[in-house]
């Protein structure tokens, strides 16, 4: 289902499930299933961390780089600090440029600010995404493909 203040939600299959990053609670509550993480203010990169450590395959689309910090707005989590991108890389995480376009069930990102980072296109089916999840301000980063 889309999200009303996420246009670019509109593109998506009615089959995935989309929610905004304040509604995400734990793994658990989520389908079987690999999981995008839009947005990587402190919010979405501690989304993007409890679901890779919950063992989920984790697509995480990212604005320019700055130090992630937790907000502690979710429980069970630790208490504070930066977070380790870079580990989280290295343990399977996926790290995407700027979410630019949604076309079909390809998302397509930016090349990334500083990395220019290999991936910069996702298709959903052949990645097994069954969740998106929209974190923090979007209306900036999603501006220019509304």
């Amino acid at each position: 289902m889309a999200l009303r203040d996420v246009p670019l939600s509109e593109n998506l299959s009615a089959d995935l499930i989309q929610l905004p990053g304040t509604d995400y609670r734990y793994a658990e509550r989520l389908p079987n299933g690999a999981v995008i993480v839009v947005g990587a203010d402190g919010g979405g990169a501690e989304i993007a961390e409890d679901l890779h450590l919950a063992g989920r395959r984790v697509h995480l689309f990212t604005a320019p780089c700055r130090p992630l910090l937790r907000s502690n707005g979710l429980a069970g989590l630790g208490a504070g600090g930066e977070i380790d991108m870079g580990a989280l890389v290295r343990g399977g995480l996926r790290l995407y440029g700027e979410l630019l376009a949604i076309h079909g069930s390809r998302f397509i990102a930016g090349p990334g600010l500083y990395l220019g980072w290999r991936d910069t296109e996702l298709d959903l089916t052949e990645a097994g995404v069954t969740t998106v999840i929209w974190s923090g301000a979007l209306d900036q980063q999603l501006a220019v493909a509304a």
